[in-house]
């Protein structure tokens, strides 16, 4: 009985610790300069999240265990992403005295983004899914408003982005030499749209804090039953 105190005790300052590392990593990820840092800090707080998952519950610990498979799934279509958007580039760049091919480079870059949208569509439960059974009905609205309106932050970017793509590129390929200065500005594009992740990144701050918040009250997890006594055996009956 003391040892599964303990291990639940661990569990669950694994799991209040790592809401605290995810509600940083939200915090701050919607920052340009610092959205590594962010990520980073988020990625272990979900590690946290999981180790200490057992804490809290099955429904807790099927959700934390999707949203680890939904990041594994986003990594790895994110890697083939990137890697077919480079080799895109690669081929497609102008090389001295030959030619390339700036419209595909242009249409992966498209591919590129609309791509990643996708799979921020499928990437954005794991945030719903990774403290949903530790909520409230007020904090599982939170989340899901997070996720809703990082939708809406990712449709308005390739709504700003994507009919500018083919232009900047051919602009920066016109004269034979690479011109950086049309893709710097549709970077700043893209980062200027980008600053709207403020608002589903300070919802899911808010609704990591609930949680949180939760948990430091020892509202969750409920304690742990005293075992049932067993009652003796009946004491055996005088012999006549």
């Amino acid at each position: 009985m003391v040892f599964l105190g303990r291990f639940r005790q661990k569990g669950i300052d694994r799991t209040r610790n790592g809401l605290t590392l995810l509600m940083v990593g939200a915090a701050i990820q919607w920052i340009p300069v610092i959205a590594v840092l962010g990520g980073l800090l988020a990625l272990i707080g979900l590690v946290l999240v999981v180790w200490g998952r057992k804490a809290f519950g099955p429904a807790h610990v099927r959700n934390v265990l999707i949203a680890l498979a939904i990041l594994v799934f986003v990594i790895v279509a994110v890697v083939v992403l990137t890697l077919n958007f480079t080799f895109a580039v690669v081929n497609g760049i102008p090389r001295t005295g030959g030619t390339g091919d700036t419209s595909s480079i242009a249409s992966a870059f498209t591919t590129f983004l609309i791509g990643a949208f996708t799979i921020g569509i499928v990437g954005g439960l794991q945030t719903v899914l990774l403290s949903y059974a530790l909520q409230k009905p007020i904090g599982r609205s939170l989340l899901w408003s997070a996720y809703v309106a990082n939708l809406v932050v990712g449709f308005l970017v390739l709504r700003e982005i994507v009919p500018k793509v083919g232009p900047a590129f051919e602009q920066a390929f016109a004269t034979g030499r690479y011109d950086s200065g049309p893709i710097n500005a549709l970077q700043s594009g893209i980062s200027a749209v980008q600053l709207l992740a403020v608002i589903p990144s300070m919802l899911l701050v808010a609704a990591y804090y609930l949680a949180w918040a939760r948990i430091k009250r020892g509202e969750i997890p409920p304690p742990i039953a005293p075992p049932v006594p067993i009652p003796p055996p009946p004491a055996n009956s005088p012999s006549p």
